[in-house]
């Protein structure tokens, strides 16, 4: 359990270094005439998501339990 929670801990912080290294090279001015071959700030949004998703992961190994039948806005 707690190596589950150190390992959670450890992928949010890849996650938010991994956002603010494709913020980074975002924002640098592009040197070169040529367009840029990689969408940085649409690969932003991978590591943002791969956080939230471990954040889920993190609220169900301390109980909470989520999940599409679990959800209090059903219709």
């Amino acid at each position: 359990m707690i190596v589950e929670i150190v390992l959670s801990i450890i992928g949010i912080a890849l996650g938010v270094a991994g956002f603010q290294f494709c913020s980074w090279k975002a924002g640098k001015p592009n040197d070169t005439p040529e367009p840029r071959m990689v969408p940085w700030r649409l690969l932003s949004f991978i590591p943002v998501v791969f956080s939230l998703l471990i954040v889920a992961h993190l609220m169900n190994l301390a109980g909470f339990e989520t999940g599409p039948g679990k959800s209090p806005f059903r219709f």
